[in-house]
């Protein structure tokens, strides 16, 4: 009941129900209390009478319950599933006047009298009914009560909108999923627009019970239904409860292979073989998850699965080689075969090739293709090679176009051929019975029958034809030779293959016609062998032979020997000391048979150049013409048939009668220092080297150094090379003498001399005296007590072997181990050098060449400028009473304690008393 109104007046709630029980003639209940409108609002238990005031002339109308055709009490702007509703309602006038009548409208038609309680029937949908009461004066309630409801016989609508299954795919009602759980969406919809108040939901036919969503499910493999209902605000609920049934299925089917037959309709088994490039493959799939196969899909050699049905057929498609096809199936809920059936096989549509790889005949000859034999035996090597990869089953032979019979490699015919031309072919057969089409073939003639070989003329180089056992003098020759071949090939014969020549019993070669020996041929007789051979290989058994005899050779020339004046034998490129030379020489004719020759006819020489001339041997020549310098001899001989040598004999020599000069270019000594003819070192080692030149002979050139001989100190001379080296020489005055010898024995006449002093002692040094300030003299280790000294000192120098030595050059002080520096003797310190204390004075001489003395004289003293104290300690006289100074005694004898003290550091020495 809904109360509305205003009032001036503050009254408490219970006034409230008073005034609406007279009103209403009924005590008012909460249930429902919107629905009846009365002009009262209830404000903290207060109602406000203002309107009153302003419609105090007007009725007012409340309406008191709204019942549907089910009984129900319906509230304002409620819902009902009746078409029924029935109104009670009643009006109150503020004037105290009576209601005269009620005026009803409906859904906004115009008013029209009507009772309390009225009834209405509607159609489904929202409606608003309003009454007005008019009291005995006609005033009419300008406010009409109004109440709104919707009627809503008809139940809602529910639809499930999606279903989504745990792997998040979409699931369509009656179909399958491999997922265990599932998730609902829904919705529903009211015809008349009131809202929906819930959903319900039931799983496999079990009670529904109130649900939202979306809802999950989780359930077990098998067939399932899920139903939801909606409710709307009127409280119908949908009578055809949506419904979505699945089935769950999480095993995957199983796939087989159920046969395989190749293009030629034969059965192949798993991993065999085929010369087919098609197959058909039969398979089939088993789902024990029960929801059946959907599809099968099929891969070949690891290509993508592609969707395939059963029997599966690849038509001429496949590559020879080896080949894998794999089926897996996938049931309806999408699960597929973890382990697909597998079938492997190998295609081998491609024949064998066959090769034949050798041919031997009886003679263990190699035979080429269409070559030829002078065996009747034959030996064939071959093989097969499968490219399509089965491997190769078999071979089969043929030999002259006869049948094919199985053969294996080698194959022999031995000794059963005839002279003539053959075939052999041989072909291969693979595993799936593929066979070479185009077999290997292999042709050959065999010939046994040897041809003959004829020489037509023989030329030498001087375009003469020479007749068989005559002679050229000539060394060249050309033959023209020819064969004839009549054995196989029906007396034809298989033609000559090449010709083979010897000369003089060498080893036959392989030679053409003309056959020619350009100027290769020695002096004598020859003679000239060539044989043919024909295609087969055989050999003419008895060549064809020429000899002749060659004589080409000029005389040979050897000078026997040369000698110079002095007697002494010489080589060709020598040298000699003398301008006298006698040679001797000789001939011999080696050429024509057997190296006898023609015999020698003359000699002619030459010196130097000049024109050749007869001459005989020995032949001498002498200082006239002979001067220094080098010189050629040459001869030729001439035969008694003209050959003349064309190159002659040649000896070479080198007068040389001066002497070479020597020098001495440099002397290092042991301390690298560089020392002079006449100098003195410190080192008792030296390096001297030293080189001569040699002038005479070859235009002032020379013959050339020999050698060298060095004398040390007046010693022998012996043999020796620069550089030249002393080591551990003894102190003393040293000569070294150098002469060369050149290449023909002339010595150094003056040999060159080096002269130098060693002194490898050092000298001796002696402090002669030390003195002081006061002109006193000091010994060493002793003290002085002036602050001056002054030394003199000496050196002397003594060589090793104990003569005088090279004098002494300076000599070095130090004082109290200071560096040394050069000084003089005498050498004064004073004040400024020497304070109080011990010090030490050092002093070393340094001879001529260097050597200093290594233990220098040492002195040493110790100053002490300050005079000492004395303190008399006691004095006890002779009563043995102590006695200050000053003091006196009764006895005659004193006994004094006294001691000194030094601060300078000597110590006291004495004292005096």
């Amino acid at each position: 009941m809904r109360f509305s109104g205003k009032s001036h007046s503050k009254l408490y709630l219970f006034f409230i129900f008073a005034i609406v029980f007279y009103v209403s003639g009924e005590f008012p209940s909460f249930y429902g209390l919107d629905q009846h409108r009365v002009n009262v609002n209830i404000a903290f238990g207060q109602f406000d009478d203002g309107q009153n005031e302003n419609n105090e002339n007007i009725p007012n109308t409340i309406i008191n319950t709204a019942i549907d055709g089910n009984n129900n009490v319906i509230v304002n702007n409620g819902s009902t599933t009746s078409n029924s509703m029935k109104f009670a309602f009643s009006g109150m006038d503020n004037m105290g006047k009576t209601i005269n009548r009620f005026e009803c409208s409906i859904d906004g038609k115009p008013f029209v009298t009507c009772i309390s309680t009225n009834t209405v029937n509607v159609v489904d949908g929202t409606h608003t009914f309003s009454v007005r009461s008019e009291d005995n004066a006609g005033n009419k309630d300008s406010t009409p009560a109004s109440y709104t409801w919707t009627a809503n016989t008809e139940t809602s609508n529910t639809q499930i909108d999606s279903v989504t299954d745990g792997n998040k795919m979409i699931v369509i009602n009656n179909s399958n999923t491999r997922s265990n759980s599932m998730t609902f969406a829904f919705s529903g919809t009211d015809n008349v627009g009131a809202k929906i108040y819930r959903f319900e939901c039931s799983m496999n036919g079990e009670p529904f019970v109130t649900c939202v969503s979306t809802n999950t499910v989780n359930v077990v493999d098998g067939t399932h239904t899920f139903s939801v209902r909606s409710e709307d605000n009127a409280g119908n609920k949908d009578s055809t409860p949506a419904s979505f049934t699945w089935s769950v299925d999480t095993t995957p089917p199983t796939t087989s292979i159920i046969s395989a037959v190749d293009g030629n309709n034969s059965t192949i088994s798993n991993n065999g073989k085929s010369e087919s490039s098609s197959i058909k493959f039969s398979f089939a799939g088993n789902d024990t998850g029960g929801v059946g196969i959907d599809n099968h899909q099929c891969n070949i050699d690891n290509s993508i699965y592609v969707a395939c049905t059963s029997p599966f057929t690849f038509p001429n498609l496949l590559k020879d080689g080896s080949h894998t096809f794999t089926v897996l199936s996938e049931d309806n809920a999408g699960n597929k075969d973890a382990s697909p059936a597998s079938f492997t096989w190998s295609v081998d549509t491609t024949p064998p090739t066959t090769s034949i790889i050798s041919a031997v005949d009886g003679n263990n000859s190699t035979i080429s293709n269409n070559g030829n034999s002078k065996s009747t035996s034959i030996k064939f090597a071959f093989s097969g090679t499968d490219t399509g990869g089965v491997g190769v089953d078999h071979l089969q032979c043929n030999i002259d176009n006869s049948p094919y019979v199985a053969c294996t490699s080698p194959f022999v015919f031995l000794n059963s051929l005839k002279d003539g031309t053959h075939a052999f072919t041989v072909r291969a057969v693979d595993a799936v019975g593929n066979i070479n089409f185009s077999p290997a073939s292999f042709n050959w003639t065999v010939d046994t029958e040897s041809p003959t070989t004829t020489i037509n003329t023989a030329t030498d180089g001087n375009e003469i034809i020479i007749d068989n056992g005559t002679n050229s003098n000539s060394n060249s020759m050309s033959f023209e030779f020819s064969g004839n071949d009549t054995g196989g090939n029906e007396g034809t014969g298989v033609g000559i293959n090449h010709f083979e020549c010897n000369i003089d019993n060498s080893r036959y070669v392989a030679c053409t016609s003309p056959f020619i020996f350009p100027n290769l041929l020695k002096d004598g007789s020859h003679t000239f062998t060539v044989l043919s051979e024909d295609n087969a290989g055989n050999k003419d058994s008895s060549p064809a032979s020429f000899t002749w005899t060659v004589d080409t050779l000029a005389p040979i020339i050897s000078i026997d020997n040369a000698t110079d004046g002095n007697g002494n034998f010489m080589i060709p490129e020598s040298n000699t000391s003398s301008n006298d030379v006698t040679l001797a020489f000789s001939g011999n004719d080696t050429g024509g048979q057997e190296g006898k020759g023609v015999g020698i006819k003359q000699f002619e020489c030459s010196l130097d150049g000049a024109s050749f001339s007869i001459c005989t041997s020995p032949v001498q020549f002498t200082s006239v013409n002979l001067p220094e310098g080098t010189h050629t001899f040459q001869i030729i001989s001439e035969d008694n048939i003209g050959n003349i040598n064309s190159s002659p004999e040649s000896f070479s020599w080198t007068v040389d009668t001066e002497p070479p000069t020597t020098t001495i270019d440099s002397s290092i000594d042991g301390f690298e220092n560089n020392v002079t003819d006449g100098d003195n070192t410190a080192s008792n080692s030296i390096t001297l080297a030293f080189s001569a030149i040699d002038s005479g002979g070859k235009e002032g050139n020379g013959v050339g150094i020999k050698e060298f001989e060095c004398n040390i100190d007046n010693s022998e001379f012996v043999s020796c090379t620069s550089p030249l080296q002393f080591m551990n020489l003894t102190d003393g005055v040293h000569t070294l003498e150098i002469m060369s010898e050149d290449n023909v024995g002339n010595l150094s006449p003056t040999p060159a001399s080096f002269n130098w002093t060693v002194d490898t002692v050092p000298p001796n040094t002696t402090i002669i005296n030390a003195i002081d300030g006061n002109e006193s003299p000091i010994t060493n280790g002793s003290y002085a007590n002036l602050n001056s000294v002054s030394f003199s000192f000496s050196g002397n120098d003594t060589n090793g072997a104990g003569a005088k030595g090279l004098a002494i050059k300076q000599f070095e002080c130090s004082l109290d181990d200071s560096n040394f520096t050069v000084c003089s003797t005498p050498v004064q310190f004073t004040s400024a050098n020497i304070t109080d204390g011990t010090h030490t004075f050092r002093v070393l001489s340094e001879d001529n060449v260097g050597n200093n003395d290594p233990s220098p004289e040492l002195f040493t003293w110790t100053v002490d400028t300050i005079a000492p104290t004395t303190i008399i300690n006691s004095a006890i006289d002779g009563n043995n009473s102590t006695i200050t100074n000053s003091s006196n005694t009764k006895s005659n004898a004193v006994m004094f304690e006294f001691s000194g003290n030094d601060t300078g550091g000597v110590g006291i020495d004495h004292l005096e008393c």
